[in-house]
């Protein structure tokens, strides 16, 4: 099967948060290069100029990489006439940059093009939707491989250009025009909207959604509170961690089990040392989180089973019973079997059975504790009984099963 090259790089790097555009003439990017930034900052920002300036430094046959004096990166392949598709056309990949901007950088760029204060949140929120690559040198050498791939693996050259618009300044916009604030206000918006679907999704447990929601969020990247970008991905990463937290808690999960989680999660994020100890951390929150909504969740039930499912979770080694639980609700043991036959689809006795056999499953395969041992921690007192039950629903006896988990 013949793979598309151009229409998987549209695929791969949109989904880390950079564009890839194909253009006959370089102009025809327009404000695209930069998600108009220019065009919000300076009065009659003229693309097509900078453009025509930026295309007389390209070179047929070659990938530029380009850095401009706004602080941030993007790559053009100039493609050659000679090539058998897309030939004489640009292929633009971008805006990126390869770390956060500091705050020093970001008085610098204010001060280099003199912008009034007013204006500070437009660049903000500019630098906060770029996507973060790891390093200029893996960027770059992707790039390479999809370019040669592109150009049918012709002989192709690399170009670094530093791009300042000095002969294309203009006149710095004096206001901020209600245009303008509603854009910034847009992308703040759009934020919010992808924080909450990601909240959502992790309430409902569903880990699709929830995975897609913080591909879309990490397209909003915050201007650093330190130097230190260790740090300040850690308190991003304990930002998630707390509202992940109480989106669980809005699924009715008990707070033991999301005490539990949050705070190992916790120790993880502090007890990272590098970027790369980070990066896969929210993945994986967003993960357990989702399972513990869909293990313990009990929102769709009401309090009295909700209690007498908690109750069973916490207390199934000792003695259960549906007079016992009956007793602690206030309500007749006829009113209890009824109400939890009717939310559960199944009586209260089969769920503390459940519940047990569960916990003997997990004990089968992480310890190699006696069989006897086992079935009183799970609260059977018999052991006799205790095969027997776990015979039944799992198809075989307990020992069996750990015979089986090690073949």
């Amino acid at each position: 099967m013949q793979v598309d090259i151009l229409e998987l790089m549209k695929t791969l790097f949109p989904a880390q948060g950079a564009q890839v555009l194909l253009v006959s003439e370089l102009p025809e990017l327009s404000g695209r290069i930069d998600y108009n930034l220019r065009q919000q900052l300076f009065r009659n920002f003229d693309y097509s100029a900078y453009l025509k300036q930026l295309s007389a430094q390209l070179e047929a046959g070659t990938l530029h990489h380009i850095e401009d004096d706004f602080r941030f990166s993007y790559s053009i392949l100039a493609i050659p006439q000679t090539a058998e598709e897309y030939a004489g056309q640009y292929l633009f990949i971008g805006p990126v940059r390869f770390h956060n901007i500091t705050k020093g950088e970001f008085q610098k760029v204010a001060e280099e093009k003199r912008l009034h204060p007013d204006l500070y949140q437009k660049l903000i929120d500019f630098y906060s939707g770029l996507p973060v690559w790891s390093s200029f040198d893996n960027w770059s050498a992707v790039l390479a491989i999809f370019s040669s791939l592109l150009m049918g693996g012709a002989n192709f050259h690399t170009k670094s250009i530093l791009y300042n618009d000095t002969d294309a300044k203009q006149a710095v916009a004096e206001h901020i025009s209600p245009e303008q604030i509603q854009l910034s206000r847009s992308t703040i918006e759009a934020r919010y909207q992808a924080e909450e679907l990601l909240l959502r999704a992790v309430a409902a447990g569903n880990v699709e959604k929830a995975l897609t929601a913080v591909s879309q969020i990490k397209q909003y990247k915050m201007l650093p509170r330190t130097p230190d970008p260790v740090r300040n991905t850690k308190n991003t990463t304990l930002i998630l961690n707390t509202l992940l937290r109480k989106a669980v808690q809005q699924s009715c999960v008990h707070p033991i089990y999301i005490d539990a989680l949050s705070r190992d999660l916790a120790v993880q994020i502090e007890s990272a040392s590098s970027l790369s100890a980070l990066d896969t951390l929210p993945t994986n929150m967003i993960r357990k989180y989702c399972l513990l909504v869909r293990n313990h969740s009990h929102g769709k039930n009401s309090p009295i089973i909700c209690f007498c499912l908690d109750y069973i979770d916490f207390h199934y080694v000792e003695a259960l019973s549906l007079s016992v639980l009956a007793e602690k609700c206030g309500v007749s043991d006829s009113y209890l079997s009824a109400l939890f036959r009717k939310e559960m689809n199944m009586t209260l006795t089969d769920y503390i059975l459940q519940t047990r056999i569960t916990h003997a499953i997990y004990l089968l395969n992480t310890t190699q504790l006696p069989i006897q041992t086992i079935a009183s921690q799970c609260g059977f007192e018999d052991g006799n009984y205790f095969t027997r039950v776990f015979k039944r629903k799992q198809g075989q006896s307990p020992r069996q099963y750990r015979k089986s988990i090690k073949a």
